[in-house]
């Protein structure tokens, strides 16, 4: 029973020591060879992703366009650009127009806007120009297929409510 109960220790002794070799931070190379293992292993192995009951791959829905991500970031990008007249100088605000803006996003495959425009009377002005770089400061998720083109209205009458003050 004592040698049994020796051995017992000795295990749970040498089961808690720490091990031969030190832990050391992975390098960017053995990060990049491990990616490149399991990319080679899924292939060799045919994992394609999960097909869903209407025939398509799980990866293809993600590659979608997202409208509900892509919707809260054009909101967000939005309030900024309403917020351009309070950052143009007094002496300039006045001659700035306002009221409501289209603009007109092209989004690429990577999820940053291609292009961007904005109408009339904003072009050209520093209210619209700060509104575009509002604007193409947005970012969604990558998505497959062409580049996707959107419509967002955005409001330049200078009337934004500043946080803590009520009108």
């Amino acid at each position: 029973m004592r040698t049994v109960s020796l051995l017992g220790c000795v295990v749970l002794v040498s089961a808690c020591m720490p091990s031969m070799k030190p832990d050391e931070p992975k390098t960017v190379d053995d990060i990049l060879d491990e990616q490149e293992r399991i990319a080679y292993e899924n292939e060799q192995d045919g994992d394609q992703g999960v097909v869903d009951s209407d025939g398509t791959l799980e990866i293809d829905e993600k590659a979608k366009w997202d409208e509900r991500q892509s919707e809260i970031e054009l909101k967000r990008a939005a309030r900024s650009a309403a917020t351009c007249h309070g950052s143009i100088p007094e002496e300039k605000r006045a001659a700035q127009p306002k009221g409501e803006a289209t603009v007109e996003l092209v989004f690429a495959p990577t999820g940053n806007v291609r292009s961007a425009t904005i109408s009339s009377p904003f072009e050209g002005t520093d209210v619209g120009a700060c509104a575009l770089r509002a604007m193409k400061a947005v970012i969604v998720p990558n998505f497959s297929g062409p580049d996707h083109p959107v419509t967002w209205k955005v409001d330049l009458s200078g009337q934004v409510e500043e946080p803590g003050k009520k009108k």
